[in-house]
């Protein structure tokens, strides 16, 4: 279930032969179409949620990727 999702609401800006990856206007999609944005959860926490689910890197110093 939870591919399908991501198949869904990803791929936006993926280059083609690259891996698929869901980016912040697609996450905002996501969860904007699950209907859990309310007073207590509002739009504005969406971007620290996809902050904080992203990968870390290991080598911030030397790369980029994290930004």
């Amino acid at each position: 279930m939870l591919k399908l999702i991501f198949q869904h609401y990803s791929g936006r800006y993926s280059k083609p032969g690259q891996p698929t990856f869901m980016s912040f206007e697609e996450f905002f999609d996501l969860i904007n179409a699950l209907g859990v944005c309310n007073d207590s959860f509002g739009t504005r926490e969406i971007g620290i949620h996809f902050n904080l689910s992203k990968q870390t890197e290991i080598n911030e110093l030397e790369s980029r990727v994290h930004m």
